[in-house]
């Protein structure tokens, strides 16, 4: 019953919305530059200035927002059952579809190696269970903390030494776990004026790290954290992540951000895909290397991509597919 309003919560759903705007973009960049190779002078400006301005944190942030809106307090079998179906099944469903729609077979070394195609649904599963058992019987906050921070520098350690095949994405699910943790304490304390430092030492970490020349460490599907710059990734990741959702709290209607963060997971699993056929087409238009071409090409790209999303997302959630995506009655759960 503690999570209902939580996920509720307008502001919460616009953050996520304004996250997944900045994924499709970042995936615009990515996919348009390393992978296609084409060469445009604004998307290169997009690529240095994505990382202060999002990159570094707002994977954290989606898993600061799942701790705030996850009940924990749920006996353990629900949780469990509630997490597999929410996270795994989507997760196993299109990992299979994905491979056999591109002509692959090989999707149960994927699957049992990984958890699924979709790296960030793995992750935050085995975060969610993982966290669960530590709430549930670790009462000390500072042996928490403790546990945390640990886990989160094995995991980067784990990354810098890959001997070990990154098995169900353990090495981000680590990394990633305290932020989970982080988002379960917000809850309690998102009004909390002091939340403000947050922001304010994010703003103050990217500007020194501006001024003496550092690159800035991120951890996603990729993993640019070394045990070198670890600190200063928590730093960022917590304050960055922290302090959007408390700006976020005061955006109180946004309809379009709104639907946007309601449809956040079929956006999630079906925009990279998506964005290979659309930045095919207007591969041209980026190419030309024009200012106003390529803000109304990147435009096109992050409004069609949105579009074929949020279509197959109001498919899926008919009530022929919608088992696809989890939303089924757990019976007595």
């Amino acid at each position: 019953m503690l999570s209902q309003p939580m996920e509720r919560n307008k502001s919460v759903d616009i953050a996520k919305g304004i996250l997944i705007s900045f994924l499709i973009l970042h995936s615009i960049i990515r996919i348009s530059l390393g992978e296609f190779h084409l060469q445009n002078d604004l998307l290169s400006m997009l690529d240095k200035v994505q990382s202060p301005l999002y990159l570094c944190y707002f994977m954290q942030a989606f898993f600061l927002i799942s701790g705030f809106c996850t009940n924990f307090e749920r006996n353990w079998s629900e949780f469990i059952a509630r997490q597999f179906k929410t996270l795994l099944v989507p997760n196993l469903v299109f990992t299979i579809c994905f491979f056999l729609l591109n002509g692959k077979t090989d999707f149960l070394h994927t699957i049992m190696y990984r958890g699924g195609w979709m790296w960030f649904l793995t992750a935050l599963f085995v975060c969610k269970i993982v966290y669960y058992f530590i709430h549930k019987y670790i009462k000390n906050d500072l042996i928490v903390f403790i546990i945390l921070l640990a886990a989160s520098f094995l995991g980067t350690v784990l990354n810098d030494m890959d001997t070990i095949y990154n098995y169900w994405w353990h090495r981000q699910a680590l990394d990633l776990l305290m932020f989970l943790a982080v988002g379960h304490w917000l809850k309690s304390h998102i009004h909390d004026d002091r939340i403000w430092f947050f922001v304010l030492g994010y703003i103050a970490a990217v500007v020194v790290c501006h001024f003496m020349n550092i690159e800035l460490p991120i951890v996603t599907s990729g993993f640019t954290s070394t045990k070198y710059n670890w600190i200063l990734h928590i730093i960022l990741a917590t304050c960055g992540s922290v302090g959007f959702l408390k700006i976020c709290s005061f955006i109180r209607y946004n309809s379009f951000l709104e639907y946007l963060g309601m449809n956040t997971l079929v956006i999630y699993m079906f925009h990279h895909e998506i964005l290979y056929h659309v930045l095919g087409v207007f591969a041209d238009n980026i190419s030309t290397n024009t200012t106003e071409a390529s803000i109304i090409t990147i435009l096109a790209s992050w409004l069609t991509t949105i579009a074929l999303c949020l279509a197959f997302g109001w498919l899926l959630n008919s009530r022929y597919f919608k088992w696809s995506l989890g939303k089924w009655s757990l019976g007595r759960f």
